[in-house]
């Protein structure tokens, strides 16, 4: 398995997870009631359940970023130098771009006083915002659970090649544990901003998916002969389904239970890892998925992930102009809303993003753009 082979069946992955969040959002103005009903059921629940785009990302994220450092292992060249300064030159500077415009555009409009803005600026900086909240553009949030998984990746690996994958099972039990204690001690009638504050952002809650990608990388790392030819296949398939179901089910976060507070995130976290799994074991509508627009929208995934959110407000605010409402509202701003996200993406990532990536060692160039 070469160090710089590509996978364009995960840029498939990748496109659709960044097209389920950019649908999530797109109902972000309107989601305080259902747009249209036919029998009871939303037709728009598949993109209010587009949150789980984020957990597709976890789940490629650790796949690449543990297959990365087990080739790097197998080879006997992993630097924890080099490991870092490729992540840091993976994801900082476009982020810190967004960060410092964000700031300044708060400053600039004095819409947050100067020691709020510095406390913000402090956490998004140590990347603590998924536990302290994400107050300058919410989706950085996943950057803060991102960047700590970063820093455990290589010791989880260290524990799999001493302990076998037994240990990567425990772990991505682990936040299971962690939302089930703070079930226990929590309101139990949870409005969707506690239950994203305390079950949904921080990384002891959430990171599910990226344990099990690494998991995937692991059982893909070891010996093809280790591995039933079908199980890519079945694997694939089945965690196809569980998110077609979970895609396809009312919008899970309606009104929160036991079940969304402690589960949905393990299964959503699974079907995303054997997604991942089967498709970089060839498996699953290979050509579809490494289709040239895929391609196209993973290279841009990252950068479309800091820029959308900023989209949102001015394109309702153009939307509203027309004088419609409902349906027909939602109709006029989505496609001002995706516009603006893809021209301020083009931009960030043409002349912040790509420039730090041609600077990464040729062999850390990642399969999905990782």
């Amino acid at each position: 398995m070469s160090r710089t082979t590509h996978l364009p069946a995960l840029d498939g992955l990748r496109a659709l997870a960044i097209a389920l969040v950019l649908a999530r959002h797109a109902l972000r103005p309107f989601d305080a009631a259902p747009l249209v009903t036919l029998g009871g059921y939303d037709p728009f629940s598949v993109f209010l359940n587009g949150w789980l785009g984020v957990d597709l990302f976890f789940a490629l994220s650790g796949y690449l970023v543990g297959r990365r450092i087990l080739l790097d292992h197998a080879a006997g060249r992993f630097s924890w130098a080099e490991y870092a300064r490729g992540r840091l030159h993976r994801i900082a500077p476009a982020y810190l771009c967004v960060v410092a415009l964000a700031i300044a555009f708060f400053a600039v409009g004095g819409l947050r006083d100067g020691a709020s803005l510095f406390a913000s600026l402090a956490s998004h900086l140590l990347f603590m915002q998924d536990i302290t909240g994400s107050d300058l553009v919410t989706p950085l949030w996943s950057l803060g659970v991102e960047a700590k998984f970063y820093l455990a990746a290589p010791l989880l690996i260290a524990l799999a090649l001493r302990g076998g994958g037994k240990w990567l099972v425990a772990l991505a039990l682990m936040p299971l544990f962690a939302r089930a204690a703070l079930w226990a001690n929590a309101d139990h009638a949870l409005t969707y901003e506690a239950f994203f504050a305390t079950f949904r952002s921080p990384i002891y809650a959430c990171w599910d998916g990226l344990a099990l990608g690494v998991l995937a990388a692991w059982l893909l790392h070891r010996p093809a002969a280790a591995i039933d030819a079908r199980a890519p296949r079945a694997a694939f398939w089945v965690g196809a389904s569980v998110f077609a179901v979970l895609l396809l089910a009312p919008p899970w976060f309606a009104a929160i239970d036991w079940f969304d507070a402690l589960f949905v995130q393990t299964f959503a976290g699974l079907g995303a890892a054997l997604m991942v799994f089967g498709a970089a074991a060839g498996a699953g509508p290979q050509r579809l998925l490494g289709a040239a627009p895929l391609r196209w929208l993973a290279r841009h995934a990252y950068a479309l992930y800091l820029t959308h959110w900023a989209a949102i407000a001015p394109a309702l605010l153009i939307a509203r102009a027309t004088g419609g409402d409902g349906v027909a509202l939602w109709l006029a701003f989505t496609p001002i809303y995706l516009g603006l996200s893809f021209a301020s993406a083009i931009v960030l990532h043409r002349f912040v993003e790509a420039p730090f990536l041609k600077t990464r060692a040729p062999h850390t160039v990642a399969t999905a753009h990782a």
